[in-house]
């Protein structure tokens, strides 16, 4: 891992605790708009279709 991977793990998880200010001011960045777009990584979306098709009888 780089270190740039576990700052990005750090910075999602502040943002999923704290919200993306506390992210922004740990960071140190003067923008919230760098933090979101670089660093807070988005929720994977799930396919059901593919766990449906499964357990499908």
């Amino acid at each position: 891992m780089k270190f740039s991977d576990y700052r990005k793990a750090v910075a999602t998880f502040i943002e999923r605790a704290e919200g993306m200010d506390a992210v922004g001011k740990a960071l140190g960045h003067s923008s919230p708009e760098i933090t979101r777009r670089y660093y807070v990584q988005r929720e994977a979306v799930v396919d059901f279709r593919q766990v449906l098709g499964v357990v499908a009888l």
